[in-house]
């Protein structure tokens, strides 16, 4: 199944290099960047952190207490929280992997521990939210919430450790935590019809989550690259990232168990 894509991938790393040897390194862009808090012995080393593709919104896996919140870049202001919870009311005290789908308009989320993946699309005409299976929204079944900010969950037969988005950003590509936690299998999640549709070998998928980020990253060095020759004034989301700290908490309303 990912045979054709994982060569594609390691085509495009091995074909691109010499043309982009001596560019600077930069972030992946599916990568997660860190946002380093205060020194003291209670705070957390780092706070998984992804930025919108326009740069105007930013989300932040609070700690403390656990809560997603999305910042407006600009004017330094939350703008909405999301719990971290399941629909059965388990909350994740952190996260596995947090990526922004550039294609899609959305941030990609991995709850440490609960076998679920969401996906919080950023984008002000997103599809209404049905909490069911696909064909939900196709009948008009249940009640819809809305997509924008909205969580749109994956359940999955377990948790993820880390992933990556393909190409496309049709699917998620990524690793099971290793027994006795996990299965340490390769996960594909398709994110359109929000299930897992593959197991992959553990060493198949790193090679291939490997490819995907390489790519990235070489085609992000030559943007780069070619940036580099004109004059620009700091980036408002640099400067944020550089303020945010894990002293400023928000809360976050409880999470609504459902009924028996």
């Amino acid at each position: 199944m990912l045979g054709g894509r994982v060569a594609a991938a390691l085509f495009l790393a091995v074909a691109s290099a010499a043309a982009l040897a001596g560019c600077v390194p930069v972030v992946c862009a599916g990568a997660a960047p860190a946002l380093h808090a205060p020194a003291n012995d209670t705070a957390p080393a780092a706070t998984p952190m992804a930025f919108s593709a326009d740069g105007r919104l930013m989300l932040v896996m609070q700690a403390d207490p656990p809560c997603l919140v999305v910042w407006h870049a600009e004017h330094d202001v939350p703008v909405h929280t999301i719990t971290p919870a399941t629909r059965d009311g388990r909350i994740a005290a952190r996260v596995a992997a947090l990526r922004t789908a550039v294609l899609r308009r959305s941030f990609i989320v991995a709850p440490a521990d609960l076998p679920e993946l969401w996906e919080i699309s950023y984008d002000p005409k997103a599809e209404e939210i049905y909490d069911g299976l696909v064909h939900d929204y196709r009948l008009g079944e249940g009640v819809p919430r809305r997509g924008y900010l909205g969580l749109r969950r994956t359940a999955l037969p377990e948790p993820l450790a880390d992933f990556v988005l393909d190409e496309d950003e049709a699917e998620a590509w990524g690793l099971a935590p290793p027994p006795p936690a996990g299965s340490g299998e390769g996960q594909v999640i398709n994110l359109d019809v929000r299930r897992r549709v593959a197991v992959e070998p553990a060493a198949r998928m790193q090679a291939a989550m490997q490819a995907l980020r390489d790519s990235r990253d070489l085609r992000a060095r030559g943007a780069q690259a070619q940036a580099a020759v004109q004059m620009r004034a700091p980036s408002p989301l640099a400067d944020l990232a550089q303020k945010r700290s894990a002293s400023r908490p928000w809360p976050c309303a409880a999470p609504k168990v459902p009924g028996p």
